[in-house]
């Protein structure tokens, strides 16, 4: 019952469709635009290009939807109107949840499926599997951002409570976290250690497609070798996705002492 609530009240949300229709345009546009003259890759080398897009972006856009259709039920009081109707602040929450999982449900599947149109009759192909264990562990980086960013804008919906202010503080919170880090990084190897392992350090961290290919990775290696640079060293993938799952613990958390708390 509450999942069929949450998908009625979504799909009467112009906010639904056009920021749906957004993120559908950029990935058709990321995979169907001209590019190069030379042939596209198929499976399973065509994975990397399929999910670079979509991880890179679609966790902004994934956030940004869960605000603007979470914080306006507070304002125009259906919240409240919800518990009236009889269900509980814990019901109305989990609802939310759900309607969480149901968006990262949505734009995982919008990728992959437009994506794979994409890549299907292409020449070039290198072989292989349908899908390697490397794709796999994108497609889980992915499913992890989406879900980094959807609890962060459920948390801000929660304790905002206003579309516009929460969207403000998302976008806010991502600047100012890359100035502070970028001021007084290296200055403290505590330090550095500290904002690598913040919300939108991480975020960037796990959409690196470095991470995920040794081939990539030893590629760029190259050429920052070329520039004198020093070559990128990543965590294991495990470590990373257990710090975004504390992020995510504690976001929902927040959001639930906050619905718990606070009148509607």
């Amino acid at each position: 019952m509450l999942a069929r609530i949450e998908v009625l009240k979504a799909v009467k949300r112009p906010a639904f469709w056009v920021t749906t229709g957004v993120f559908v345009a950029f990935c058709t546009l990321a995979n169907f635009a001209p590019g190069s003259n030379a042939p596209r890759p198929t499976f399973p080398a065509a994975w990397q290009g399929i999910i670079e897009p979509a991880i890179n972006l679609g966790p902004i856009f994934l956030a940004a939807l869960m605000i603007l259709l979470f914080a306006p039920e507070f304002r125009w009081r259906t919240a409240r109107q919800n518990v009236i109707d009889g269900l509980s602040k814990e019901q109305f929450y989990w609802s939310k949840v759900l309607l969480l999982a149901a968006l990262v449900a949505l734009f995982f599947a919008v990728s992959v499926l437009i994506g794979t149109l994409g890549a299907i009759g292409s020449e070039g192909g290198s072989g292989g599997a349908f899908v390697e264990p490397t794709d796999l562990n994108y497609m889980l980086g992915l499913v992890v951002a989406l879900l980094l960013w959807g609890t962060a804008g459920l948390m801000i919906s929660a304790l905002v409570r206003a579309a516009g202010a929460g969207l403000g503080l998302l976008f806010l919170y991502f600047i100012c976290e890359q100035v502070v880090s970028g001021l007084l990084s290296s200055r403290s190897r505590v330090l550095d250690v500290i904002f690598d392992y913040l919300p939108a350090a991480l975020f960037q961290t796990i959409t690196d497609a470095e991470l995920y290919y040794p081939v990539v990775l030893a590629r760029t290696n190259m050429a920052r070798a070329e520039r004198g640079q020093d070559p990128l060293v990543y965590q294991d993938l495990w470590i990373l996705l257990v710090a975004v799952a504390a992020y995510m613990v504690v976001f929902l958390v927040l959001a639930y002492a906050s619905m718990r708390r606070r009148d509607l």
